[in-house]
């Protein structure tokens, strides 16, 4: 389980010094600098040096500047990106001044920066599903324009080959009227085949489950963003395993406590003054969430406990079974006649979602008072049900 970054240090000492030089260099004998990002961001929280394990965090809340490290250390080591990142004129200068050092294998070699290591930030992953839902909306519209081409090459007029012009209409032509291949795969092999969609979280978590790799060196800029506390979990196992079994290094910024709660994460808490490291259950978030729980105590220690699950019944008989069970119960709870129950099979029958019309004429007869009313009120719902032999008296 490599450490390729050792270190990272950051000019605290030098700040003053490259505002000076920037606004010398912008006004001459009228130094002027408009903006001094990223300065005054660390040095109040001497955060002078950085040491790095398997898992390094920076915890810290809106503008305490763990987004800001990830991208000092991203452009000093220049790792790949792809989402812009906040800049100033004086950020380029700033990175230039910071300097670092890499861990040792083994043998006492100092480690390269893994090839393929990158940053990742949210704004990545909204890409991801942008584009995912642009190629989807291409392929949708290519599939129906593909229909009208398929049905014309498979039972128009056969395509003649005079140049090498005519070679595609051709070969699309033969592949149409090949009986091993239906227009669905005709349609996936020239088309393409659309990217199966899920929710904002289950999309986010697939995609890192798809980008990370074996032996890199990641940062990752609040990779939880829209995934629920179950989906946080199984992100935080995602990454745990990633380091454990896949020689990876990450270095994250987060305030979600699940991902502080990573097995064996050195943590820096950049709201203190100075910045230091804790361990997560010490942290602002972790003890908000603690409160608020501990306040609420008895709502869940006297919640009443979850029934067993129910044992899925196969599909073929799940239609028969389930309406049954309903008007067994009916008849359980309200105690109606035979008369009553066998009138309202009779009702389910004809329907394919028979539990559906079930719990729909329960809540009908639910408005009954006698077993009179039960069956004037079958009868005005559904008047055909009677004109059945089940009914007919002798």
């Amino acid at each position: 389980m490599p450490v390729y970054l050792s270190s990272f240090s950051l000019p605290i000492d030098k700040e003053e010094r490259l505002i000076r030089a920037r606004a010398a260099e912008n006004g001459g004998c009228f130094p002027y600098i408009d903006n001094i990002y990223p300065c005054h961001i660390f040095d109040e929280k001497d955060l002078g040096n950085i040491a790095f394990g398997k898992v390094t965090i920076f915890y810290g809340g809106n503008g305490s500047g763990k987004s800001t490290l990830l991208n000092l250390i991203a452009q000093k080591l220049e790792l790949k990106r792809i989402a812009p990142y906040n800049s100033g004129e004086l950020f380029d200068s700033y990175v230039d001044a910071c300097s670092y050092s890499m861990g040792c294998d083994d043998e006492g070699d100092d480690y390269r920066v893994p090839n393929g290591s990158r940053i990742i930030t949210s704004d990545d992953v909204f890409d991801y599903m942008l584009a995912v839902r642009a190629n989807n909306k291409e392929i949708g519209e290519g599939i129906e324009a593909g229909k009208e081409e398929y049905a014309k090459l498979k039972f128009g007029s056969t395509v003649q080959l005079n140049s090498m012009d005519d070679y595609e209409a051709l070969r699309l032509q033969v592949l149409s009227r090949k009986k091993s291949v239906s227009r669905r795969q005709f349609l996936r092999r020239e088309v393409g085949k659309e990217i199966e969609l899920c929710s904002n979280g289950e999309t986010a978590l697939k995609f890192f489950k798809l980008k990370l790799s074996n032996d890199t060196l990641y940062c990752l800029d609040e990779p939880e963003n829209s995934m629920s506390p179950k989906m946080q979990l199984e992100l935080k196992q995602v990454l745990e395993d990633l380091v454990r079994y896949c020689g990876c290094q990450l270095i994250i910024a987060t305030h979600s406590p699940f991902l502080l709660a990573m097995n064996g994460a050195r943590i820096y808490d950049l709201d203190s003054y100075p910045a230091e490291v804790k361990d997560w259950w010490e942290l602002e978030n972790a003890q908000i969430y603690y409160d608020f729980f501990a306040e609420h105590k008895k709502l869940f220690e006297n919640r009443k406990p979850k029934p067993p699950a129910q044992p899925r019944l196969p599909r073929k008989k799940a239609d028969e079974v389930r309406p049954r069970f309903r008007l067994m119960e009916l008849q359980k709870k309200r105690k109606y006649s035979w008369e009553t129950i066998l009138l309202t099979s009779k009702i389910c029958k004809p329907y394919k979602d028979k539990d559906a019309i079930a719990e729909r004429l329960l809540v009908l007869l639910s408005e009954a008072r006698s077993e009179e009313e039960a069956i004037a009120i079958l009868d005005r719902e559904f008047p055909d049900a009677r004109d059945t032999d089940l009914f007919k008296k002798d």
